[in-house]
């Protein structure tokens, strides 16, 4: 209260000897040292005293100093961490989702590929409806050339759009892949599936011609009638199909 502060640092350290596990000490010592401008000192005190919160469960309370922590050093990508996996347990997906973002940041700067890959994952499972982040997972893994990875994450977001009827921007994301990856199954079964639903005819046939070639060249005669189906339906005069169709038609018995 004198303003004597390195007698009262020494103090506090005395009483933190007594009783490691005081959290409140640890916070006061950090504070004295804040005045004293020694940030490392009051780094490690803070340091000290979140984690403790946490430990005990005390999760809003450890934010609360994380955060005092990042005013003093705000690129510590630890902190960020430690406060993304807190705000992940309060269901503070925002909070979260932006904490991981910052730390995405950084290592992209530093071409940590695999580390933005790890946590793209892990903001994947907190907000699983965000679209844009399995995207951009879905980006990573072809850059890097894991294309099954990278297909099943594309046409995962294509489904969960699709199926909440949002699709402008389910036809973005199938069309963005069928450019990545042209003429694959996975793309064209689904532009049909997109077409068919939107009424959408012309488009609709001209996927499933694409659709149609492909089953025929994987020699799947099943796949390939069944498109031929869902063609004529849609345009009865459909030559190819048709003609593709009369291999499967008994020949009627000529009249005797």
């Amino acid at each position: 209260a004198r303003g004597y502060f390195d007698k009262a640092a020494a103090e506090y350290r005395a009483a933190i000897e007594l009783d490691p596990k005081d959290i409140s000490i640890r916070l006061r010592l950090g504070d004295l040292f804040v005045k004293l401008g020694n940030k490392a000192e009051a780094i490690k005190e803070y340091m000290e005293a979140a984690k403790a919160n946490a430990q005990r469960g005390f999760n809003l309370k450890a934010i609360a100093v994380f955060k005092q922590v990042l005013k003093l050093d705000d690129a510590n990508l630890d902190v960020h961490n430690r406060l993304a996996e807190l705000y992940a347990k309060q269901r503070l997906i925002v909070d979260a989702i932006s904490e991981y973002t910052y730390i995405m940041g950084a290592f992209e700067k530093k071409g940590k590929t695999n580390e933005v890959i790890e946590l793209l994952k892990k903001m994947a499972d907190i907000d699983v409806e965000n679209a844009g982040i399995r995207l951009k997972l879905a980006e990573y893994y072809q850059r890097l050339g894991f294309d099954k990875d990278a297909l099943a994450e594309y046409c995962g977001v294509f489904d969960k759009l699709f199926s909440q009827n949002k699709f402008d921007k389910a036809e973005k994301v199938i069309l963005g892949l069928f450019s990545r990856y042209p003429g694959e199954v996975q793309a064209l079964t689904r532009l049909t599936s997109l077409y068919k639903t939107r009424s959408d005819s012309s488009q609709f046939i001209r996927y499933s011609e694409m659709l149609l070639d492909y089953y025929r060249s994987a020699e799947d005669e099943e796949g390939a009638k069944a498109i031929c189906c869902e063609i004529l339906e849609a345009a009865p005069d459909h030559r190819e199909s048709l003609r593709f169709m009369e291999m499967f038609t008994p020949r009627q018995p000529e009249p005797s």
